[in-house]
């Protein structure tokens, strides 16, 4: 009889966390403005809490001091990353821009020397036809690049929304690290008594898995990226930094990244020589053959346990219900998920 109340109570407890997360991905439009920037903050200071942590025991500092030294020290890498990467990436797409037409002529024979091969004349029929389809892709290229150069010259709405989402974030990281123990006391208080062992080490185990992760993958995007950016800047590819940071930030998306990353670095090869193409595609294998069999075991070391077919549905569901941000975030909200569901059955197997 104890043992089916006890069953019944924690059956009944998990009613209400499975009522929220349907009304999460109902209300999800309207609600992802507001949830990005608190679980930006969420997995920020969870990647953080090491730094700060250190800080206090190493250096015997407050917590608030060794918080604020920590995003001090932050800023200072990234204005030091932006300082030398936004002049290099404005430089390559000002030489896109220009180089448009410069590019057109070099699709166009590109085109001619494929036709060739296929045995298609100027004057045949196929070539016509050929012609008219390939005209008709550049033409595709051109004015999506206007567009999207007309979208960015006009979207200042949207980079103040993503201005303010990113300060909102940064707030809400310093309080979520400043007042760790009080919002952890808190959150526990809704909790019953009996369960609240439970619920500190499932937050505790949440904590290392998305920690995990993130630094890992962070890590494992800067290394291709640089990997990338000086292979493609050996090859004396155009445009080696801007590719090799699409390569890098690309390659955050499980799976699919390291093709999207690839595409654009090869098409731009392809249009200086195959045979530069080829080493392009060459060079992004090699890098990920390298991260597939060294980095990804070396730095995340499988702890995560997720099937690659479970990993490639979670990131197109994420994409779906969440667009962007869920492609990204898909794949560690799903193992912390999974970890909780993990416990609430053992738990319940264990009554």
């Amino acid at each position: 009889m104890k043992r089916d109340t006890k069953c019944r109570e924690k059956i009944i407890f998990l009613l209400p966390a499975i009522f929220l997360l349907i009304i999460v991905i109902i209300l999800r439009k309207r609600l992802i403005h507001i949830l990005v920037p608190v679980i930006i903050a969420l997995l920020l200071s969870y990647m953080m809490e090491p730094v700060v942590s250190m800080f206090q025991k190493k250096a015997n500092m407050k917590r608030n001091h060794a918080i604020m030294l920590t995003f001090i020290l932050g800023l200072v890498m990234l204005t030091m990353v932006m300082v030398f990467l936004i002049p290099a990436i404005a430089e390559n797409l000002k030489e896109i821009v220009l180089n448009i037409p410069v590019i057109q002529e070099r699709v166009d024979e590109i085109a001619e020397r494929i036709a060739g091969m296929l045995g298609m004349g100027k004057n045949s029929e196929r070539y016509v036809v050929f012609e008219k389809y390939s005209k008709g892709a550049m033409d595709v290229i051109e004015k999506t690049s206007e567009k999207m150069l007309d979208a960015i010259s006009r979207s200042y709405k949207k980079v103040f929304n993503l201005i303010l989402d990113l300060v909102t974030s940064i707030i809400l990281t310093y309080y979520f690290l400043k007042d760790k123990e009080v919002l952890s006391s808190w959150i526990l208080s809704v909790f019953p008594y009996d369960y609240r062992n439970t619920i500190t080490d499932t937050f505790y185990e949440l904590g290392k898995i998305s920690a995990k992760f993130l630094q890992g993958q962070l890590l494992i995007a800067v290394i291709i990226g640089v990997l990338e950016t000086i292979g493609l800047y050996l090859l004396k590819v155009p445009y080696a930094i801007l590719l090799g940071i699409i390569g890098g930030f690309s390659n955050l998306i499980p799976y699919f990244g390291p093709f999207i990353g690839a595409v654009p670095a090869v098409i731009v090869a392809l249009l200086a020589s195959p045979t530069k193409a080829l080493w392009t595609f060459l060079l992004f294998v090699g890098v990920q053959q390298f991260d597939n069999n060294f980095l990804g075991p070396k730095i995340i070391e499988g702890k995560l346990g997720i099937h690659p077919v479970t990993t490639i549905i979670v990131v197109f569901l994420g994409g779906e219900f969440f667009g962007i941000a869920g492609v990204f975030l898909a794949v560690p909200v799903y193992a912390m998920i999974r970890a909780i569901a993990i416990r609430w059955y053992r738990s319940l197997l264990s009554i």
